[in-house]
């Protein structure tokens, strides 16, 4: 399975969609239906469509669902032709709309609404029609993805009759230049602004990017507050395999909520019997940004739907009390929980307070949870590590490299890297740097000045990476007067290096920084206590299912999700622990630790 489709709530029940392909990995994609009543638990249906007419033979691709003022739901999706291969645009139909089941869906005549790509688009780049919505004029649009040839990916925008079904192309919506082409486009308003605001979603470059902005309904435009889709880093999720989501307006209970699929990082679907699989069902919301990063108004969080907890048993606490930790962290410390399983949710709240003489260093320190971990032997054999990565001086991080487009590259003759941190300073283009020492990629020391840079960071010991202060994404309070912590940031990561034996999948660390709310009830904050002292909190939510790792950071403005693959047994591969680790801290370096740790099993979601 991959791409959610269709969601909607239609007459006491929700509705989901997912293209699913019956052969594994080879066969026509067609739609999977479920449904369920309260976004938690599920029955499956009937297959929802199949690729049965010469319009869709060849796939029943993506799509979604909009329901009319006449209250008829309607599926918009994309079908593969099966003469010449090519991309049309179709419509379903319940064949029973008093049916809130909705099992039965009938394809009208007039299919393909839309035969033809709009004008300088291959017929096989343009795809994925989202939700349509109503003007004020009470006319109804739409946008599907595309790429422009010899342009860059971008939105289509079209009219829709729902009184005919007549479906016209009006322009291109909006277009970057130089990008991907635009799959599983998204565009909805943000209700906490009083719909002001609109959020434009593209999944293109293996990634869910994000901007916000305005919509202006007579021109049929998108303007950017600030950043652009894919811009700056604003991504739905910072993990691989987090793509393709779709949305919907939840009228139950007033909220936006989205789905994704996850994809699979190993080679054995075939012989597993399945691949891919759903995200959990996450609401959007959208939060302040501190004032002074850049002009950037707001920024969005995404949690589980609080429903999630009706799946709860067997619950445990921890509390781990006036723990002390040396400035040896050279190693991974690891404290066991008391909660076992291959399905859990850990939430896990961590209190440090730090000593040192030396706040000014490039030092970080790592906490969070182990889990799907196989034992407290050394070396663990199989343990997957979600941590969150304090750094009190975010200039720079010894040790790592950044990934990035690299636009520059230059020779030092002056082995010191912060001649490259002041380069990427003096540029504004410069989103990151990476320095790489002498004799590493040859004789004299190399700079590399990146226009883009990606969510995660790699571990070499030849390099040293960071970010200009211009673009630092700080998570202190913004009621905090000290200039000392103006650089601090909390990094969100998902490490999998370790979180299995096989050799066949990928394995990586994943991750991002936590951004900031101008709430002080931000659940992440820091304090000066003394000139040598200082205060950390933070919080961390963990869901595990089997092979699916899904965490959320800072009130959900830190997500991250991925895939494990263990292949020890789950009587063996179900531990969980509480870990801290280190690098580059001073000699005198002391911390003093509190946690709480709430964990549970999970029970299934599936009814029948």
């Amino acid at each position: 399975m991959n791409d959610p489709n269709g969601p909607m709530y239609y007459q006491g029940y929700y509705h989901l969609f997912v293209q699913y392909n019956p052969g594994v990995t080879s066969g026509d994609k067609c739609w999977y239906h479920a449904i369920s009543q309260d976004l938690v638990h599920w029955t499956y249906m009937l297959m929802g469509m199949l690729p049965d007419t010469e319009y869709d033979g060849n796939g029943v691709w993506s799509g979604s669902a909009t329901i009319f003022d006449d209250g008829t739901p309607v599926l918009f999706y994309t079908g593969v032709t099966v003469s010449n291969s090519v991309e049309t645009q179709n419509i379903a139909v319940p064949l029973d709309p008093s049916d809130p089941t909705l099992q039965n869906w009938i394809k009208p005549s007039n299919n393909p609404v839309l035969p033809n790509p709009p004008p300088n688009v291959d017929a096989g780049n343009w795809r994925d029609p989202t939700t349509a919505w109503k003007l004020n004029n009470g006319s109804w649009r739409f946008l599907t993805g595309s790429y422009i040839d010899g342009v860059g990916g971008g939105a289509q925008y079209y009219e829709v009759d729902p009184s005919t079904y007549t479906f016209t192309h009006l322009q291109p919506f909006h277009v970057i230049n130089y990008t991907d082409m635009w799959e599983c486009p998204d565009f909805y308003p943000i209700q906490e602004l009083n719909n002001s605001v609109w959020l434009l979603k593209a999944s293109t470059g293996g990634s869910d990017q994000y901007s916000l902005g305005t919509y202006n309904e007579s021109e049929g435009t998108f303007t950017p507050l600030l950043y652009d889709v894919g811009q700056n880093g604003l991504l739905y999720d910072d993990g691989f395999n987090f793509y393709a989501s779709k949305s919907f307006w939840d009228p139950v209970q007033n909220r936006r909520i989205v789905w994704a699929w996850l994809r699979e990082e190993d080679n054995n679907a075939t012989e597993r019997g399945w691949a891919g699989t759903q995200t959990l069902p996450r609401v959007v919301n959208v939060v302040p940004f501190l004032p002074d990063l850049q002009g950037q108004k707001y920024v969005i969080t995404m949690n589980p739907i609080k429903e999630l907890e009706m799946l709860r048993y067997n619950g445990t606490q921890n509390s781990l009390e006036d723990i002390t930790i040396s400035s040896d962290l050279s190693s991974i410390k690891y404290t066991p929980l008391a909660v076992v399983g291959s399905a859990v949710e850990i939430q896990f709240n961590l209190s440090l307070i730090l000593q040192t003489s030396n706040f000014d260093g490039s030092f970080w320190i790592e906490s969070g949870v182990a889990v799907r971990a196989s034992s407290l032997d050394n070396p663990i054999q199989e343990v997957t590590r979600v941590f969150l990565a304090y750094a009190p001086n975010a200039t720079y991080q010894v040790g790592i490299d950044r990934p990035g487009n690299d636009y520059l590259s230059l020779n030092l003759t002056d082995a010191d890297a912060t001649l490259c941190l002041e380069a990427c300073e003096s540029d504004v283009r410069c989103v990151a740097w990476a320095y790489v020492v002498p004799g590493y990629q040859g004789p004299v020391a190399k700079c590399y000045l990146k226009e883009t840079t990606a969510p995660w960071y790699n571990v070499n010991p030849s390099c040293i990476s960071g970010i200009p202060s211009r673009g630092q994404l700080s998570i202190v309070s913004s009621s905090k007067s000290s200039t000392k912590a103006s650089g601090e940031w909390v990094g969100l990561y998902l490490d999998t290096t370790q979180s299995t034996l096989a050799t066949d999948a990928q394995m990586n660390v994943v991750g991002g920084t936590v951004l900031s709310l101008e709430s002080s009830s931000f659940s992440s904050t820091f304090e000066d206590l003394e000139n040598d002292q200082r205060q950390v909190s933070v919080s961390l939510r963990t869901f595990v299912d089997q092979s699916v790792i899904e965490v959320f950071a800072g009130e959900g403005l830190g997500r991250v999700a991925g895939r494990v693959y263990p292949t020890l047994p789950i009587s063996v591969n179900n531990g969980a622990f509480v870990l801290t680790q280190g690098s580059n801290v001073p000699e005198d370096l002391v911390i003093n630790a509190t946690a709480s740790v709430d964990s549970w099993q999970m029970q299934s979601i599936w009814t029948e």
